[in-house]
């Protein structure tokens, strides 16, 4: 059957507000695998300044993307479409972010409490904690490939579409 073109509308609508959303995901993931990478080879004398960075980027990125996600996950979780399973699943994902949302404000409360002259063992707890921090979201963001967009592709209706892109709007706004 041929599609109309309010059917290839929709689909291309339905894409680009799920491609937000992942897009944005995409990205965080990108960032976290370098800082992953850099950080324990970065021995620097301003501390200080990249203690503060790091929490920066953490507050500047990943919050808003589990905004847009979270819009996406409620959207699923006020439809009929959802399995048991996948409830489950989805709600995992919700305390995945209340979890990493903490190791945020351990962060932050360390980096204050640190303030600009660290000790030797304030600095190791700090860069634990970080590296932690972005295991953890590695690993929360892999799931999510690997369950959470391809359930978003199958169940996101227009209805849902147009209640997700609302919801995204009121963020950006």
């Amino acid at each position: 059957m041929p599609e109309t073109g309010a059917v290839r509308e929709d689909y291309i609508m339905r894409k680009k507000i799920l491609d937000i959303i992942y897009n944005t995901h995409t990205e965080g993931k990108e960032k976290l695998l370098f800082m992953k990478d850099f950080i324990p080879k970065h021995e620097s004398s301003n501390y200080y300044e990249d203690m503060n960075d790091t929490v920066k980027f953490f507050y500047k990125h990943i919050p808003l993307h589990f905004a847009y996600e979270e819009v996406l996950i409620n959207a699923l979780l006020k439809s009929d479409k959802l399995n048991k399973d996948d409830i489950s699943f989805v709600n995992r994902i919700l305390e995945e972010h209340c979890e990493i949302r903490s190791k945020f404000e351990k962060i932050k409360e360390m980096a204050e409490r640190n303030g600009k002259d660290p000790k030797k063992e304030m600095k190791e707890d700090f860069i634990c904690l970080v590296h932690e921090t972005i295991y953890t979201i590695i690993k929360h963001a892999e799931l999510e490939d690997e369950r959470l967009f391809p359930l978003a592709e199958l169940k996101v209706d227009e209805a849902m579409l147009s209640e997700i892109k609302l919801g995204i709007s009121k963020l950006v706004c």
